[in-house]
């Protein structure tokens, strides 16, 4: 049985050289685990255990690795918007809100005042749907 645990795990690297994501490397890994225990003479039940038991946590781990680093390097790009003006695209009123055009981006936008279309507009602050905006010069 242990050959059967070294070819997964070998093809489970050949995989992952090609594919270059971080799913197969987690199995050849428990691939590895499986075969440290059946050459510690635990029963097949025991060794498929092991193997997706492991699979599973690591899979855990390493999304959750991925998702804090990517998050850490990659910034949100609303937060470049503040302090930039934009020209109000539909009209902003206090209660409903307008759009502004950003660029060649078009944004919700919301304002403690009435501002007309046409009118330039400076953003005070930026979330990932809308944008909060005050009358520019």
């Amino acid at each position: 049985m242990w050959v059967v645990w070294l070819v997964a795990a070998l093809l489970f690297v050949v995989v992952q050289v090609n594919l270059r994501h971080f799913y197969t490397i987690q199995l050849a890994v428990s691939a590895l685990l499986a075969l440290l225990f059946e050459r510690l003479e635990f029963g097949v039940w025991s060794q498929l255990g092991i193997f997706f038991g492991t699979a599973i946590v690591f899979n855990f781990l390493i999304r959750a690795f991925i998702r804090r680093r990517v998050a850490r390097q990659t910034p949100e790009p609303h937060h470049d918007l503040v302090g930039q003006k934009g020209v109000v695209v539909r009209d902003i009123n206090h209660y409903e809100g307008g759009q502004v055009q950003v660029g060649d981006d078009v944004w919700s936008a919301f304002a403690e005042e009435a501002i007309a279309k046409g009118e330039t507009v400076k953003i005070v602050t930026a979330e990932p749907s809308r944008l909060y905006v005050r009358r520019g010069n």
